[in-house]
């Protein structure tokens, strides 16, 4: 009985430290696959996963394309507008356009106007001057050394092409809506040419700071909004005036980032030896009530 049981203990240990090696091949085999398909990841990462790694700007995460950085030239999405980027402001704008003679428009407006308006309470004239905040901080930032996504000279067309369009826009506005102001008589009040001002600067401040110092661009939305909100308390015009001013302003700068390139450049907007198309620009002066300033055309 000793000597069967014996038997059957060696017997077992030889079956058994076949499958042990087979096994701890087995195991071996599958390690080395898994460290190869590591390492052929490793290699080709997929593109949101390649942007964390290397810190790439957010827009290139969300399917905005635009030049790898390569330490002299910022990588730059500003050129590139996605449709949500276009849609929103511009439904802002159309809300804004139908609170001027519809019914339920005209009582939102006048709710809104109760709740914001100071009425007999102290106004001021702060907001004549705040709406140039948010441009001022833009130049300020680059002469303090922060680099921007354009030079000086690019950075200057893009704000004049953005403040012309603004510009065209409101002054059109105004002169087919004539909608009147809340504190006087005055038919020139859709949209808020001072909100539009504002938001143009805004945009401008945070297309140009948005890969290197985004806290910037808050700064200046925050501005314009603050413009905004006091153009409502000083009675000078309805909600949807400024909830159109601010969607006019970011349409235009907008409008003036996707356009430089097509007029400047072939092709890329910062590709070297790009060829100059040439462009006429010519300006025409106004007069308003609301104040004076140029209308400017480019033509290519």
């Amino acid at each position: 009985m000793k000597t069967f049981l014996a038997n059957l203990t060696v017997t077992a240990t030889l079956w058994i430290a076949p499958a042990a090696c087979v096994v701890a091949q087995t195991d071996d085999v599958a390690l080395a696959a898994d460290t190869a398909a590591v390492a052929d990841d490793a290699v080709e990462l997929l593109p949101d996963t390649a942007g964390v790694v290397v810190g790439t700007d957010p827009d290139e995460m969300f399917g905005v394309p635009h030049e790898p950085y390569n330490g002299d030239v910022l990588p730059d999405p500003t050129h590139h507008i996605r449709p949500a980027e276009w849609i929103v402001p511009s439904s802002a704008a159309v809300v804004g356009a139908l609170c001027v003679n519809t019914a339920w428009g005209k009582r939102v407006r006048n709710e809104m106007h109760e709740m914001l308006g100071a009425e007999q309470k102290l106004h001021t004239k702060v907001d004549n001057y705040l709406q140039y905040a948010p441009m001022v901080v833009a130049y300020g930032a680059y002469f303090a050394g922060w680099k921007g996504q354009h030079n000086l000279k690019d950075r200057t067309i893009l704000l004049a092409m953005s403040a012309a369009t603004m510009a065209a826009v409101v002054n059109v506005s105004k002169r087919a809506f004539k909608e009147q102001r809340p504190d006087s008589g005055a038919k020139n009040s859709f949209p808020s040419s001072h909100t539009a001002t504002a938001f143009m600067g805004a945009e401008f401040l945070w297309q140009e700071y948005r890969t290197t110092q985004p806290w910037l661009g808050y700064t200046g939305y925050g501005l314009a909004a603050l413009t905004g909100y006091l153009r409502m308390h000083n009675e000078r015009h309805w909600v949807n005036d400024v909830v159109a001013g601010a969607a006019i302003g970011m349409l235009s700068t907008k409008f003036a980032y996707w356009l430089y390139p097509k007029i400047f450049h072939e092709g890329s907007s910062r590709g070297k030896g790009a060829k100059k198309r040439k462009v006429t620009a010519f300006g025409v002066p106004y007069c308003s009530s609301e104040g004076a300033g140029v209308n400017m055309a480019l033509v290519f």
